[in-house]
C-alpha cells in the first residue's frame, strides 16, 4: 500500500478571520511531520500565554496605578476563555473588591452575573446628599451652614469632603463633585457604598426632568442621568469652546435636527439653557441615536461623543469578538475614555442609590 501524500504551503502566513463579528487568529504553516506540527503549537501555545504572564509582572511590580483594574480585569478575560472558573471569578472579585467605583468593576459585575448587555437596571432610588459623615448632633458646621455662613465654614475645616458639602449646599454641584471626587482619589482602600461621601460625587440632580422624559422616550433613565453628569457635571449654563450647550452639551445645528425631527416646537435658543427642555432634547436625540444603531447603547453613548457616522464605520472595520474588546479599540481616545466614564458612572449611581455590588 502506497503512503499517503500531502500538499503544503511554502511559507507560514498569518491573517484575521472573521465571522458575526467575532474575530480569529488565523495561522497557516508549511508542515510535514507530526513532530513538526507538535513543535509548532507549543511555540504558539507560549506566544499567547505571554499576554498573561506580562498581565501578572505588571500587577507585581505596579500593584496599584491608574491601569490596575484593567489589567486585572483581562487577566480574568483570558482566563475565561481558558474556562478556569475559580481563576476567572477571581480576578473579577478581585477588581470589584480593590477598585469598586472604577469602569472595570462595572465590567466584572456584569461577567459575574452573566449579564450580557450593558444595563443592569432602570431603577434608581435617589437619596438626597448630606453632611458626609453620620454624627452630626451639634455640629457646628451643619449650624452654620443651615445660616448660611459658608466663609466662617471654611475657615473652621480642611476636610474636603465637608467643603464639599459646602459647595452642594450653596449650588455649585460642579465644583462640589470635582473637590469631592478629587478627595475620594486620595483615598487606597475605598469606603463602602453606603458611605455618605459617595453621594457627593454621585449627587441625583434634576431626577425628576429625566425620570420624566427617560420614561417618554423608553431611555434609561440612570444612564441619562450620566450622560448629563459626565458633559456638564449638572451645569445648566455650560457652553464649550465649539459651541455645546447646556446640561447635556447639544450643539445647535443638532437640537435644530432634533427638533424638526421629533415635532418638538421648541424654542432652540431659550431651550439649549433651559433644564427641562434640554434634557428633553438630549432624551429624543438619544433615541434617535440608538434607533440608528440597532439599539445598542454601547454604541449610542459613543455615537454621542463621536458621530454616528464613525461608530457605524468602526462597527464594521474593527476586528473584536464582544463589547470590551470594542471599546478598546476605539480609535478616538476621546471616545473610549467618554464610553467608559459614563458607564463608570452609571455603574456608581446603580451601586450607590441601587444596594448592587
Amino acid at each position: 500500500m502506497s503512503e499517503d501524500t500531502y500538499k503544503t504551503i511554502s511559507a507560514p502566513s498569518e491573517g484575521i478571520y472573521t465571522e458575526k463579528r467575532s474575530k480569529f487568529i488565523a495561522i497557516a504553516l508549511p508542515v510535514r511531520t507530526v513532530d513538526e506540527v507538535k513543535s509548532h503549537l507549543e511555540v504558539y501555545q507560549k506566544k499567547y500565554y505571554d499576554a498573561q504572564r506580562l498581565g501578572f509582572l505588571h500587577l507585581k511590580k505596579f500593584p496599584d496605578t491608574n491601569s490596575s483594574p484593567m489589567v486585572m480585569f483581562w487577566l480574568g478575560k483570558i482566563a475565561e476563555k481558558s474556562n478556569n472558573y475559580s481563576e476567572y471569578t477571581s480576578y473579577y472579585k478581585s477588581v470589584i473588591d480593590k477598585y469598586p467605583d472604577s469602569y472595570y468593576a462595572y465590567r466584572a459585575y456584569l461577567k459575574l452575573n452573566h449579564l450580557r448587555g450593558p444595563l443592569i437596571t432602570n431603577y434608581m432610588s435617589p437619596k438626597p446628599v448630606v453632611y458626609p459623615y453620620k454624627y452630626t448632633h451639634n455640629n457646628i458646621i451643619v449650624k452654620l451652614v443651615d445660616l448660611k455662613d459658608y466663609d466662617v465654614v471654611n475657615e473652621l475645616t480642611n476636610d474636603d469632603f465637608v467643603r464639599s458639602w459646602v459647595l452642594y449646599k450653596k449650588g455649585d454641584y460642579s465644583h462640589s463633585m470635582l473637590v469631592a471626587r478629587d478627595a475620594m482619589e486620595k483615598i487606597k482602600n475605598k469606603p463602602d457604598k453606603y458611605d455618605l461621601r459617595w453621594r457627593l460625587i454621585y449627587p441625583v440632580i434634576f431626577y425628576d426632568d429625566v425620570k420624566q422624559y427617560s420614561a417618554q422616550t423608553g431611555n434609561n433613565m440612570p444612564l441619562m442621568l450620566s450622560l448629563i453628569r459626565e458633559e456638564s457635571y449638572f451645569d445648566p449654563l455650560a457652553q464649550s469652546a465649539v459651541g455645546a450647550s447646556g446640561l447635556a452639551q447639544i450643539m445647535p445645528v443638532t437640537a435644530r435636527e432634533v427638533n424638526l425631527k421629533m415635532g418638538l416646537g421648541m424654542n432652540i435658543s431659550e431651550a439649549l439653557f433651559n433644564p427641562n427642555m434640554n434634557i428633553k432634547l438630549r432624551n429624543y436625540y438619544y433615541l434617535f441615536l440608538k434607533s440608528n444603531l440597532e439599539g445598542y447603547d454601547i454604541s449610542s453613548v459613543a455615537a454621542y461623543n463621536g458621530g454616528i457616522g464613525s461608530i457605524q464605520r468602526w462597527k464594521t472595520s474593527l476586528h473584536y469578538n464582544d463589547t470590551d474588546e470594542f471599546v478598546e479599540q476605539i480609535p478616538y481616545s476621546e471616545t473610549k475614555n467618554y464610553v467608559k466614564k459614563v458607564f463608570r458612572t452609571y455603574w456608581n449611581y446603580i451601586r450607590i442609590y441601587n444596594g448592587n455590588n
